[in-house]
């Protein structure tokens, strides 16, 4: 059965072109030695029908129209002899008049004379004056023409000579004997011309062949197996049988998207052919480890059936990480999470296994454990939220997130002077996700730190647009808990100031109280360290936490925003309205500005307004919306508040 469903072998490039140089060429022979052998013939045929006429002329000049009604006398007979004797060294096989009752007047086959035939085609048409030429019974050459004596308008007779075809058959064969030579000779200079050449190709081809079927199964930056040689692998590893035992681990890089962006793509090839060479010096004989993409790489261990391997493998590996890589002259720190699963326990399909490993790698990323074997209690890890957390890594790398701004305007004079930048992700399938939906991920997968530069680099460069527009804006941008924990981010932030061509002060980093709690010496350093960069800082949400009067003191903050909560319901309970005058009054003192959020109405516009709060945002002025919308509304509300002053 499987010799019947095997494939049929296929021809070689060069047997094909073999057949096909074959092909043409047998065709046109046979064309070529047909086109001869009529031209033989009709050389033949001319030849001998002018010999025909060169007799015919003879005979009307040494006979009559009489002549050809009876038997020619002996002297007459003798005559046609002597001419018709000129022709027979040349192959001339007979001649015959005759007359045009069809009679053989002469014949130099004398028991032919006399007798009478019935009238052939060739015969007829000679008799109505125009010749014939032809090939008769036995391949004889058979040419008559017509005899005419004087101006007669119809010939008396005609002249038959018959000829053997043997001298034109010897010189058919060998005009295409010679003919298939030359062609036969042509053929074989041109295999001697094209066959190497043909066969160097085909090598070439099925060399070129063969990489791209090793290229398509190799990683070609790491020289690793690929995601699809790695999940054959496991598919193989499955189907060999039910009781089957591996395990499988993922690991992906920690921070690698920060040390590939401020050293450049170069460094971040660098440090992943580095970590594969270090990671496969460590692994045994038989396992596949293998580059799946960006920075995350993927382990098959055959016949594991329990977790102390793996402990293992990820102990090996931390420990070949504790060495510092060296990129550009500088020594580079980097950790892995690795996520794993053991077949059958976890699982007896590639999908499930490798969905469990995802899941158990991002929680061990989440919890900083290093490594975390997959267990039932991380089924609340839903699937679809690992697809989102791989696609927002895409997302990141194709800008896929896009900015929207919400105005602050001043309660003065209600000019607007800063807008806030909210995230918004334009998924290809989903639409228009807003933070909520991926901001958590981001946060619990070691994402926010690309995440919040990538906002940050967004929002300056449009305030740069904005600038060179003559419209002078500040961007307000949030920061996150784990922003605060990273001792580099000032740097990354001074560095993203610089290029944009903004001064820093058109920056203001808005962070929430608990965010500060969360660490608060090491918050307290890098605020201090992005304020002598001369961003500008602000406390988000203020009033919902914990944040103490002593400690607001001891922050180098700019400007603190009131909650929504606390302002939208201001005009219905007095307490939250005490809440806002007092904040209001405490920032005052402490020369820091504030921006009430959740302003909503005109009437809590004129309240904050007098209690001399600063600025507000809100719905009252704006919802969230692209750049351009916005700074076409700005310009149109300062439009109309310019013709309300010279009205007034």
């Amino acid at each position: 059965m499987r010799l019947l469903l095997s494939p049929r072998p296929r021809l070689g490039p060069v047997a094909t072109f073999s057949l096909v140089a074959m092909v043409p060429t047998v065709g046109l022979a046979l064309v070529l030695g047909n086109l001869l052998r009529t031209q033989i013939r009709d050389r033949a045929f001319g030849e001998a029908r002018q010999s025909a006429l060169v007799i015919a002329a003879a005979l009307e000049s040494q006979l009559s129209a009489h002549d050809l009604s009876t038997a020619l006398p002996r002297g007459r007979l003798l005559a046609v002899d002597g001419i018709v004797a000129s022709l027979r060294g040349r192959g001339l096989d007979d001649a015959i008049l005759w007359n045009r009752e069809g009679r053989a007047v002469y014949s130099t086959n004398r028991s032919l004379v006399g007798r009478s035939v019935p009238l052939s085609s060739g015969l007829r048409r000679a008799l109505r004056g125009s010749g014939s030429s032809g090939m008769g019974r036995r391949d004889v050459l058979d040419v008559v023409v017509p005899l005419s004596f004087g101006i007669q308008r119809a010939p008396s007779g005609a002249l038959e000579l018959l000829s053997p075809s043997t001298s034109v058959q010897r010189e058919i064969t060998r005009g295409t004997r010679l003919l298939y030579l030359l062609l036969l000779c042509g053929l074989a200079a041109l295999y001697a011309v094209t066959l190497p050449i043909v066969w160097h190709i085909s090598r070439r081809l099925r060399a070129q062949a063969d990489e791209n079927e090793r290229l398509s199964l190799e990683d070609p930056l790491t020289g690793l197996p690929n995601r699809a040689l790695f999940l054959q692998r496991l598919r193989k590893a499955i189907a060999d049988g039910e009781d089957a035992a591996f395990a499988i681990g993922l690991i992906d890089l920690d921070r690698f998207k920060e040390i590939n962006d401020s050293l450049g793509h170069q460094s971040g090839d660098l440090l992943l052919r580095e970590f594969a060479l270090r990671v496969a010096g460590i692994v045994r004989d038989g396992d596949c480890f293998a580059r799946l993409g960006g920075d995350e790489f993927a382990l098959f261990l055959p016949e594991v059936k329990d977790e102390r391997p793996l402990v293992a493998f990820a102990d090996r590996i931390a420990a070949a990480l504790e060495t510092p890589f060296f990129l550009n002259g500088l020594p580079i720190e980097i950790e892995a999470s690795i996520g794993s699963v053991l077949c059958p326990h976890h699982g007896r399909d590639v999908e499930t296994l490798v969905r469990r490993a995802d899941a158990a790698m991002y929680i061990a990323k989440r919890d900083r454990s290093g490594h975390q074997v997959w267990s039932p209690d991380h089924e609340d890890f839903q699937p679809e939220k690992l697809a989102l957390i791989g696609e927002l890594r895409r997302a990141l790398e194709q800008h896929e997130l896009v900015l929207h701004y919400q105005p602050q305007a001043r309660l003065d004079d209600g000019r607007v002077v800063a807008v806030e930048a909210l995230i918004r992700w334009k998924h290809p399938t989903r639409g228009l996700l807003p933070p909520a939906e991926f901001i958590p991920l981001a946060q619990h997968t070691g994402l926010i730190r690309p995440l919040t530069l990538y906002v940050i680099e967004e929002a300056l460069a449009q305030c740069r647009r904005w600038r060179d527009e003559d419209l002078d804006l500040g961007v307000a941008v949030n920061i996150a808990a784990r922003n605060l924990a990273d001792p580099d981010f000032p740097t990354a932030v001074d560095d993203l100031v610089a290029r944009s061509g903004v001064g820093a002060d058109k920056l203001e980093l808005e962070l929430t109280e608990s965010a500060v709690l969360t660490d608060p010496r090491r918050a307290v350093d890098v605020l201090g360290r992005l304020e002598r960069i001369g961003v500008r800082l602000a406390i988000d949400d203020f009033g919902t936490g914990y944040t103490s009067l002593a400690y607001l003191h001891q922050l180098p903050v700019h400007r603190l925003k009131i909650d929504r909560s606390f302002v939208g319901s201001m005009i219905e309970n007095a307490d939250r309205a005490a809440i806002v005058t007092a904040t209001i009054e405490l920032a005052r003192a402490l020369s820091i500005e504030v921006t009430a959020e959740g302003v909503e109405s005109h009437h809590v516009w004129t309240i904050l307004r007098d209690l001399r709060c600063n600025s507000a945002q809100g719905y009252y002025l704006n919802h969230p919306r692209p750049a351009d919308e916005i700074s076409g509304w700005i310009r149109r509300r300062e439009l109309d508040t310019a013709i309300a002053e010279v009205a007034a």
